[in-house]
């Protein structure tokens, strides 16, 4: 690899300079040749620069009313002008579903609110329901089981004797001597 040289002691100086710190000498405390007045350099240097007051920005003529309601709109042929006098809410929601839904009946509000009443139907009650009329009977043959049918216990004697202890041989061998190269040394005498 070409500069892995030059490269690595960049790398040993980048480190250098990362560890390295400023070696700072505790001079004491100096106090100032004058006395401190306590002014600043805004209360010093500030120029002061004269603005006069701003003006609003709004028009002369005042406010604009026009002399129709919604005369630049589109939803103007869509508006009602319905004179509201003293109309109770359940009146008012009223002309506003007929408003909506012109179908709707001036009764009909009423009912909307109302739980149904119980009307008996005419006539007795079947009882026969569409299971017990129409229901056909199909003919299936029976599944058999999948399960064995028949498990024969067997009246031998308990055997504790498994594969590995029955059939087990042990083979002729010995050990395999080390690889591991002995140590010829010797701590002296004297030191230990």
């Amino acid at each position: 690899v070409r500069g892995g040289k030059a490269r690595r002691n960049l790398q040993l100086l980048h480190e250098l300079k990362l560890h390295t710190k400023a070696v700072r000498h505790d001079a004491g405390w100096i106090p100032l040749a004058d006395p401190f007045k306590g002014e600043s350099t805004y209360t010093t240097e500030f120029l002061k620069h004269s603005c006069g007051v701003r003006q609003p920005i709004g028009s002369d003529q005042g406010v604009l009313q026009s002399v129709e309601p919604f005369i630049n709109n589109k939803s103007r042929s869509n508006t009602f002008n319905d004179p509201i006098n003293e109309v109770s809410e359940v009146m008012l929601i009223l002309m506003i579903q007929q408003r909506i839904n012109p179908t709707l009946k001036n009764g009909m509000f009423n009912q909307i609110n109302k739980p149904d009443e119980y009307r008996a139907q005419p006539g007795d009650m079947d009882l026969n329901t569409m299971y017990s009329t129409e229901y056909t009977d199909k003919l299936m043959q029976k599944v058999n089981a999948i399960k064995p049918t028949e498990r024969r216990m067997i009246d031998a004697k308990f055997q504790a004797e498994t594969t590995y202890r029955g059939d087990y041989r042990k083979w002729p061998g010995s050990k395999p001597p080390s690889m591991r190269a002995q140590s010829g040394y010797e701590p002296p005498v004297h030191l230990s």
